[in-house]
């Protein structure tokens, strides 16, 4: 089931931040359809420590929603979420910190749009993404973009008061 996929990829001995990331957008989404084709082929290479093949195709995931969210952004922006979600991480557990920054933020900007409007389907994975972006702003030693997250941060108060 996907609960226990979830839940094996959180216990893994093998833990990355992608990995992380990937299994709660699983978990959360219940539909392992959403996962997008191009991410889910970096989870192998990424676990078995081929890194190279894991960014290239993670890069190649990021190029193909970029062109396909232009098309048509309701359907394809979580999906460019997600997989710039993993290569953010990706570069940050190889100690690409400002890269890993930027991606997350932009993974950030991304859902802002669809986040605002539907807060309950998206609020896993950007909050995945916050976390990120957080974690590397600290690695960084650089503080967070306050712009950049007070829409967000405003959203999730007022859903914690419904």
């Amino acid at each position: 089931s996907l609960t226990n996929l979830a839940a094996s990829c959180l216990n893994s001995s093998v833990y990355f931040g992608f990995t992380r990331f990937v299994c709660v957008f699983i978990f959360t989404s219940n539909d392992i359809i959403n996962l997008p084709l191009e991410v889910s082929c970096c989870i192998k290479p990424f676990h078995l420590g081929r890194r190279k093949e894991a960014l290239a195709a993670a890069e190649r995931a990021v190029a193909i929603y970029e062109k396909l969210s232009q098309k048509n952004a309701d359907a394809f922006e979580p999906d460019l979420a997600v997989s710039l979600g993993a290569l953010g991480s990706i570069y940050l557990n190889d100690d690409k910190v400002a890269q890993a920054l930027k991606i997350f933020a932009r993974g950030i900007q991304v859902l802002s749009r669809l986040f605002q409007h539907a807060p309950a389907a998206f609020g896993s994975l950007m909050e995945s993404l916050c976390q990120d972006y957080m974690a590397s702003c600290k690695q960084a030693g650089q503080e967070p973009d306050r712009v950049l997250l007070a829409p967000i941060v405003e959203k999730l108060q007022t859903l914690d008061k419904e």
